[in-house]
């Protein structure tokens, strides 16, 4: 059986409440006793801190996580490229772009130097971890880093950046049968039969906070609050 947490909106950042999301999912996934958890990934990326936390959720499951990098048009990029890194399998539909993942502040990039060097370095070291780990090759990993390079999906292949590319949920299915996964150490093998997906998506409150949460709203909201305390500050007492 499938265990599927969508993540599948191209301005969906990795906050909090995203992270909340994932957690509410394996759990979901433990408690149906899934066999794969598998995220559909399309997404410019978040903030590092709530990367390492969704890097942290993943590896400390006992059930593999697969990665679709998908549909046509969808992109991994920035964090989103460090949190493909971690798939036990990472798969891309045609189409579709990894890569891109210097770290920036929210307004400009990181200032040269030893506060620049750390984080990059910091980053390298991870991601190149994840890949050795999982049988991908670092390098190219390390450059989306270093030196914001992106891969579209035949490069990657090509690169062993991904396992493999499908485009359909039937090829997908006919790409991880059979496959064996290490998780935790222990080496199992998937086999297909009939797979049943069960979509898990965010519930009402989740999805009003990841609404609230996006920086374009974060900022008509910081806006809003600004000319609120114009308006009190033009007639103290009035509103």
């Amino acid at each position: 059986m499938f265990f599927i947490v969508t993540i599948f909106d191209l301005d969906k950042f990795f906050f909090r409440v995203v992270f909340n999301y994932l957690t509410s999912g394996y759990k979901k996934a433990v408690d149906d006793a899934a066999d794969l958890i598998l995220v559909k990934l399309n997404t410019p990326g978040g903030l590092v801190s709530t990367t390492k936390q969704i890097l942290t959720l993943m590896g400390d499951s006992n059930i593999p996580t697969v990665i679709w990098v998908t549909p046509e048009g969808a992109s991994a990029t920035s964090a989103g490229a460090i949190i493909a890194s971690s798939a036990h399998v990472l798969v891309m539909s045609e189409g579709t772009n990894i890569g891109a993942a210097t770290p920036i502040q929210l307004s400009k990039d990181i200032e040269k130097g030893d506060a620049k060097n750390k984080a990059v370095n910091d980053l390298v070291a991870l991601v190149q971890g994840l890949a050795k780990s999982r049988g991908r090759s670092p390098e190219p990993y390390a450059e989306m880093i270093k030196t914001a390079a992106s891969f579209d999906s035949r490069v990657a292949l090509e690169k062993n950046v991904i396992d493999g590319i499908v485009s359909s949920q039937s090829e997908l299915e006919q790409f991880l049968n059979n496959r064996e996964f290490v998780t935790k150490g222990v080496r199992q093998r998937l086999t297909l039969d009939r797979a049943q997906f069960n979509f898990f998506d965010m519930d009402f409150g989740q999805k009003i906070l990841n609404t609230l949460a996006h920086p374009n709203m974060a900022y008509v909201l910081f806006l809003l609050g600004v000319a609120l305390i114009y308006f009190e500050l033009q007639a103290p007492g009035g509103f």
